[in-house]
């Protein structure tokens, strides 16, 4: 569902910039989500734009969608998002994975994305049921 979510780029707080003239694109993601990536470091810095000039837009848009996938139950593997990030890397150049590396870190750092999305930070409504605010996103 989350990366339905991420393809459909709806309601993106945060966009990463990827290539340059004809091939330039801008691609929205969640927060929420990238919060799993401590190399991010979203938890401390709530805005961040990066660029990527000299790398695919499609390569960037397949390491953020990553970011969005999971199976229930997963802990500390991360299967699904290392076999896509390790498909990227089969498939751009080194020079344009260890840019993307350099900033995304490696995967086995990241949070289960069940606790990434489980926290208040980044609310962006507050749900009122009576006397009852609850801190959504």
């Amino acid at each position: 569902r989350l990366c339905s979510l991420f393809d459909a780029g709806e309601h993106c707080d945060i966009h990463f910039q990827a290539g340059t003239g004809l091939s330039a694109a801008s691609i929205g993601a969640h927060r929420i989500v990238l919060r799993r990536n401590p190399a991010l470091g979203l938890e401390q810095s709530p805005s961040v734009q990066v660029n990527f000039p000299d790398v695919p837009a499609e390569a960037l848009r397949r390491v953020l969608r990553a970011h969005y996938m999971e199976a229930d139950g997963e802990e500390a593997c991360h299967p699904e998002p290392r076999a896509a990030l390790l498909q990227v890397q089969k498939e751009i150049s080194s020079e344009d994975w260890a840019k993307l590396e350099a900033t995304f870190g490696d995967v086995s750092n990241w949070a289960p994305l069940k606790a990434a999305v489980k926290t208040s930070h980044f609310t962006d409504v507050t749900l009122e049921l009576g006397v009852l605010k609850v801190p959504a996103h």
